[in-house]
């Protein structure tokens, strides 16, 4: 018993590519779950890693051959500073570079998380995937098994006058573009991952696709005297 207890609190892990789900679940959210575990698995080629809790899973799932590692967490909603299986885990999530699916709703799930640093472009939430219309639980996990993060970058649109060519001299010449529409796009581009925005575009670049901008809201940018008003792809 003293060697499953140390494994499932290691903050120490094998495989750090390896797809991680989250999910704090009742007896029966565990059994449900293992859909979910048994497709990732298939999908990605290796075991899945699972942060959980509960005496009861890990009855039901260390021999589940779609489980890699399992850790524990024996209370989400106390204190971090007093919860040490809170730092283990957290330790465990720094140490992965793979996909994280967080399948509970749970804020002290996501906080969990959060406080592991792991970038929202490697997170899928799956609470943002709810059906509109209710469907078996079973159905809604292998839905969130075809899942892939969003998309870790912020694409920025403007149209303006630019000034370009090689710039240089002697056996070395670069390309350049240079003006403020490109001082404008770079800003927007960093806006866009301050938003937590895919695409931006700036007033210019919207006039043209009215359709499909709806203004973001206006924004102090470096480098500009007046806020700019932004635009965000209509939903």
């Amino acid at each position: 018993m003293s060697d499953r207890r140390s494994a499932v609190h290691s903050p120490r892990t094998a495989d750090p590519d390896a797809p991680v789900v989250v999910r704090f679940a009742a007896l029966g959210d565990v059994v449900l779950l293992t859909p979910l575990l048994q497709a990732l698995a298939e999908r990605h080629g290796r075991p899945v890693h699972l942060l959980s809790s509960g005496a009861w899973t890990p009855q039901l799932l260390t021999h589940d051959p779609a489980v890699g590692e399992l850790r524990l967490v024996t209370s989400r909603r106390a204190p971090y500073w007093l919860t040490p299986t809170q730092w283990w885990a957290r330790r465990w999530l720094e140490a992965h570079r793979g996909a994280v699916y967080l399948c509970d709703p749970d804020p002290f799930a996501a906080r969990l998380v959060a406080r592991a640093g792991v970038p929202d472009g490697r997170v899928v939430r799956a609470w943002d995937h709810r059906p509109a219309q209710p469907i078996h639980w079973v159905d809604w996990w292998l839905h969130i098994a075809a899942l892939d993060p969003p998309p870790s970058f912020g694409l920025a649109l403007h149209v303006g006058r630019v000034s370009y060519g090689n710039v240089g001299g002697g056996n070395r010449l670069d390309f350049t573009c240079i003006g403020p529409a490109i001082n404008l796009a770079a800003r927007l581009e960093k806006l866009a991952a301050e938003q937590q925005r895919t695409i931006v575009a700036s007033s210019a670049f919207a006039a043209h696709v009215p359709e499909a901008f709806a203004p973001l809201g206006e924004f102090d940018l470096k480098g500009f005297d007046a806020r700019q008003t932004v635009h965000a792809l209509s939903s």
